[in-house]
């Protein structure tokens, strides 16, 4: 397994676990398609090299 953390902007934090460093690049697309434009997740997921990264919405609010 593979763990990954997602922490808010508030400090909120939710833990994952993945079976693969594919499954946990497939999320991370899926996820940032999901979030509204402006908004952003940091994500850690040492296992697989992923340290402070930001996972950034790309979700236009006139499409939602």
């Amino acid at each position: 397994m593979i763990p990954v953390s997602l922490t808010s902007i508030s400090g909120t934090v939710k833990h994952m676990p993945f079976d693969s460093k594919e499954k946990v690049l497939e999320f991370i697309e899926k996820y940032s398609e999901a979030l509204p434009i402006g908004t952003a997740v940091c994500i850690d997921a040492p296992l697989i090299g992923i340290h402070n990264g930001w996972i950034q919405g790309k979700k236009s609010l006139a499409n939602a």
